[in-house]
């Protein structure tokens, strides 16, 4: 009993995670996620679900000017192109609420162990470091159940 109650505890933690390749401008890098049920945050236009990454996540993948502008809530200095992307979100954390931007990126892709697809979706930025279970985003439990 204790041996089966192991594997299933070992394959439901396994179906929690997943890869994320995330692209823009030409450039891509690889993240790994933790899915999270508590993660019900929305872009607030076309309801599309956000996965929260930290700003220093994307250090490699964003240009710099665009990194600054979200950390310093100025997004008056990014090209039109750039501020066509962002959007407000307003998050609800165990210690309040607060405003934050999510963007859209060229393309999102997910792997829950059945190879790579694109799923419709903003990363949100949070000036905390995601290193829950040693993954660097926190994706909606609902974008493994769309795939």
């Amino acid at each position: 009993f204790t041996l089966f109650g192991a594997r299933r505890f070992k394959k439901r933690s396994a179906e929690e995670r997943c890869r994320l390749r995330v692209s823009y401008g030409g450039k891509s890098i690889e993240l790994e996620g933790l899915f999270d049920s508590g993660n019900l945050l929305r872009e607030p236009i076309s309801a599309r679900p956000c996965i929260v990454v930290s700003t220093s996540t994307l250090g490699e993948l964003l240009p710099k000017t665009l990194l600054r502008a979200i950390a310093e809530k100025r997004t008056e200095e990014l090209s039109r192109e750039e501020a066509s992307r962002i959007r407000v979100v307003f998050m609800k954390t165990a210690s309040g609420e607060k405003m934050s931007y999510a963007f859209r990126m060229d393309k999102i892709e997910l792997d829950v162990g059945r190879g790579m697809s694109e799923v419709d979706a903003f990363l949100a930025f949070s000036e905390v470091a995601i290193r829950a279970h040693g993954a660097s985003a926190l994706v909606p439990t609902e974008l493994a159940i769309m795939r």
